[in-house]
């Protein structure tokens, strides 16, 4: 209900708006002029601090966007193919995408802490664009679930759980995160290319660059002889690997191999 109420918002007051993440704008770019063109929307990354104001050409549509406040709003449409704007350079999102996963333009994280009242158990939770998710493993065991501790991630690996073991093994308040969530998650950090360095923990125990740019604090482990570490969404067999810059989204996978949860907060 609040992000319809958003979009609406963002229709009503200021034309529409591309993303409804983040807080409503705050400034109205309308009348400054672009300093980037790009083919469509798709091709704008997460709009942060360091775009604040930056406004550009939809040179397939003819609109002008401008990252106002956390989201990009369309400030006017000037038409497709406007030859004035043909001399802007191309707007480099993979680049921006990059800079975020890295740790240059993402708010720091922001921490709190969740009691499951099943078992007792605490856990650390992270604020990460609006959304409240696990920043450690769920460890509350259903079926034929297992504890499970290896040499890197010891007693912080939480749970190993098969496919149909996992659809209500999330504390009340929070749910097995979706393929929508993790795919939301996944722009925010940097896109498919960079998220896992900025979703893998920091403390040295990942081979290659980690960054753990908003806190989500992914350890390896070593479940059922696959080296990264494979987490499972609410959405049809789908699962989200970590592993080196990259995270990869498969389906049809074994219902016999065993990944770790994380939960979202509803």
């Amino acid at each position: 209900m609040k992000s319809l109420y958003k979009i609406l918002l963002c229709a009503l007051v200021l034309g529409g708006c591309y993303s409804d993440k983040g807080y409503e704008p705050k400034t109205d770019y309308s009348g400054k002029d672009p300093m980037f063109q790009a083919s469509n929307e798709d091709r704008l990354s997460t709009c942060n601090e360091r775009l604040e104001g930056t406004v550009i050409y939809m040179n397939s549509t003819g609109l002008l966007m401008a990252c106002s406040g956390g989201i990009w709003v369309k400030t006017a449409e000037v038409g497709a193919y406007n030859t004035s704007y043909n001399y802007l350079p191309e707007f480099d999102a993979d680049e921006e995408r990059k800079n975020n996963a890295l740790g240059g333009n993402l708010p720091a994280p922001v921490y709190d802490q969740y009691v499951d009242t099943r078992d007792g158990h605490r856990y650390k939770i992270v604020k990460i664009d609006g959304e409240w998710w696990f920043a450690e493993n769920l460890d509350y065991e259903v079926g034929e679930s297992e504890h499970f501790e290896d040499q890197y991630c010891g007693d912080l690996c939480g749970v190993a759980y098969y496919y149909d073991d996992v659809k209500n093994a999330c504390p009340r308040g929070f749910h097995l995160s979706t393929k929508s969530e993790w795919e939301d998650l996944i722009d925010y950090v940097g896109g498919e290319q960079f998220a896992a360095v900025a979703l893998k923990d920091d403390s040295g125990v990942w081979y290659g660059e980690a960054r753990n740019t908003v806190g989500f604090s992914a350890l390896p482990w070593d479940v059922d002889y696959y080296s990264e570490n494979c987490f499972w969404s609410a959405t049809d067999n789908v699962l989200f690997d970590i592993s080196g810059y990259e995270v990869e989204m498969g389906s049809n996978v074994a219902t016999q191999r065993k990944c770790a949860v994380r939960c979202v907060g509803d």
